[in-house]
């Protein structure tokens, strides 16, 4: 039996109601005997609607921070700004996964965190007049990577920063233009969940493919390989490439943050398997696998994926802070997580998604 930890372990249990359809002719039939709709309450109303929430306040105390600092720009201001600005990609992190509903629209995780950024471009833009950021061709030059580039990279000392500040309004203009295009998309997508969409999302509960859980659940899954595994780790090791890329690093101009946002965008996926933030959840996937007994090598499935997110955790927590120094003193680190991290793709991408029933809607081209 696989060794007890007190790491992420959530065993749930699921209360059980009929299932069926209703008189809007949403799907909510389901043959497992699994309440769905208490998933997707639990989804909507312990993770995704309290991240938004703490998420659009950090983008609004950003803003104040970046006020404040374009108004008197000083060392002492700047460190402030940075502080807020962390803050708030951190809350980001516990929101990046949910790319349904508005946020899928409005292509949200594109335009705030699309990484590396272009300096150049931004140059470009700062000497020339900012473009069209609702443009997809300028999702590089926009969100969390390209304010860490104007308040962390754009000169080679904090004072240089603070002098560019003061001697170029457009660092001071674009850097409030990125944070309101931050608060504007983020709104949209809070708004369209307080009016109508959670419960549009949670009365979709059937288990078609077109069904909230099979949605939300891809788009998990999604996340957690191309963001989680590919973008923040696999990408800067090399795994994809002739030779590692420490250049693509999240957060590369202030490189001690970026084992952080990673520890929090894994944290948020062990919250969404399990169901809550709380131990004592009332619904999530491992309960779903629980109720269905699946079982993979004489194990519970819940527990085998729950005992890996406790590995990956380990293994993140022995790199270093800066994941752009772990890639150039020590990248075998870096693909040691990997592999942690693609252990569990299988238990999920393929175990978990077959004893839901749930078929995959997205291609992997990692060539993995």
């Amino acid at each position: 039996m696989l060794r007890s930890t007190k790491l992420f372990i959530f065993l749930c249990a699921a209360c059980i109601l009929p299932a069926g359809c209703n008189d809007e002719g949403i799907d909510n039939s389901n043959k497992d005997g699994f309440n769905r709709q208490e998933l997707l309450r639990t989804w909507a109303d312990s993770l995704i609607l309290p991240g938004y929430t703490n998420y659009l306040q950090t983008l609004l105390d950003l803003k104040q921070s970046a006020t404040d600092f374009i108004d008197k720009p000083d060392t002492s201001a700047l460190r402030k700004l940075r502080s807020s600005w962390l803050n708030s990609y951190i809350a980001w992190q516990y929101v990046a996964l949910y790319e349904i509903g508005k946020a899928e629209s409005v292509s949200l995780r594109d335009f705030t965190n699309t990484y590396p950024t272009s300096p150049a471009n931004i140059e470009k833009y700062l000497a020339n007049g900012a473009p069209n950021l609702e443009l997809p061709s300028t999702r590089s030059e926009q969100g969390f990577p390209a304010l860490d580039y104007l308040i962390n990279g754009s000169a080679g000392s904090d004072t240089g920063i603070v002098n560019r500040y003061i001697s170029e309004d457009g660092l001071g203009a674009y850097t409030a233009l990125l944070i309101d295009r931050l608060i504007d998309l983020t709104t949209q997508v809070r708004d369209h969940w307080d009016n109508g969409y959670r419960n549009q999302f949670m009365e979709n509960s059937g288990s078609s493919a077109s069904s909230s859980v099979n949605k939300i659940v891809n788009d998990y899954m999604f996340y957690y390989e191309r963001s989680l595994r590919a973008a923040k780790v696999g990408i800067p090791a090399g795994v994809f490439s002739s030779m590692p890329l420490s250049d693509r690093v999240e957060a590369y101009y202030h490189p001690a943050a970026s084992r952080t946002l990673f520890m929090h965008a894994l944290q948020n996926c062990i919250y969404f398997f399990n169901g809550t933030r709380s131990v004592e959840s009332s619904a999530g996937l491992a309960a779903y696998l629980d109720h269905l007994q699946t079982i993979q090598g004489g194990e519970q499935l819940s527990l085998l994926i729950n005992h890996q997110f406790v590995v990956i955790t380990e293994k993140a927590l022995l790199l270093r802070e800066s994941f752009k120094e772990q890639v150039e003193k020590d990248n075998q680190g870096m693909l040691v997580l990997f592999d942690a991290l693609q252990e569990n793709v299988v238990l999920l991408k393929v175990d978990m998604m077959q004893a839901l029933n749930i078929k995959v809607d997205f291609v992997d081209a990692d060539g993995d």
